[in-house]
């Protein structure tokens, strides 16, 4: 359970790195690392210091969050590879600034990181911070993610007006919450993967936006199939789901 715990969460760490160095992009100056790094250092404290406060939460829960979520999010090998480059390209003092940012950035962040966490266990005592939305709160940030990473990649792949990367994350999505709601997971594993993960990974906004584009494009038959195709489609799975989860777990 330990491994799988790592395995899982460093999938998810990986795909959110490279999801947000998209997204950032790279200068003369590696910003996306430099950033990733830093809100690294943030999470990580606050998964071994706030997270790890409560006695009620699996350690397999927190080892995956911070040694596999966390450790795959950040990335020291390629901090050093980028600094040898610019070494070796003569950019010195973009060099040295790169790593100044970076040990200063992430001692401060993560020392914040701390700081906040101490702050929320003392308010958490007092019943202000309950732990349940923050597990929703992870789960549902880790599932736009990765729905988002799919969905990028899978439209750069195919190219066809049927909203092939909403239909199969729907239906991804429908099975495995079928499977997980018929296994004997805590509550806090319930609400990390099933509302958070789970709700933040599927989409019926998009979904209906997307029969909206449709119907204006006068893409009837498309419309039909898509629309009648999901919600079948994921009813069945989840049905699916539900009696192997039983089965199985």
């Amino acid at each position: 359970m330990y491994y799988l715990f790592i395995a899982i969460f460093g999938a998810l760490g990986a795909i959110g790195r490279y999801w947000l160095g998209l997204t950032i992009g790279a200068g003369a100056l590696p910003y996306n690392t430099l950033v990733i790094n830093i809100i690294g250092c943030f999470l990580l404290a606050v998964v071994i210091r706030y997270l790890a406060s409560f006695q009620n939460l699996s350690r397999h829960l927190i080892s995956g969050l911070g040694t596999g979520l966390i450790g795959s999010f950040t990335t020291f090998s390629t901090f050093s590879v980028e600094n040898a480059r610019l070494i070796t390209s003569g950019n010195y003092l973009t060099a040295v600034i790169y790593i100044l940012l970076s040990i200063v950035g992430g001692f401060l962040s993560a020392g914040l990181g701390f700081y906040m966490s101490d702050m929320l266990i003392e308010r958490g005592s007092r019943g202000k911070m309950p732990i349940e939305f923050l597990m929703v709160g992870i789960g549902g940030s880790i599932g736009a993610v990765c729905r988002y990473a799919l969905s990028t990649i899978t439209k750069r792949i195919i190219t066809v007006e049927f909203p092939v990367s909403t239909f199969f994350i729907n239906l991804a999505g429908s099975f495995l919450l079928g499977v997980l709601l018929s296994t004997q997971l805590g509550s806090l594993y319930q609400l990390l993967l099933g509302t958070g993960f789970m709700g933040g990974f599927t989409t019926f906004s998009t979904f209906q936006t997307e029969n909206i584009m449709l119907y204006r494009n006068k893409s009837y038959k498309t419309l039909f199939l898509y629309a009648g195709g999901s919600c079948f489609l994921c009813i069945l799975l989840a049905i699916l789901g539900l009696v192997l989860g039983a089965r199985v777990f």
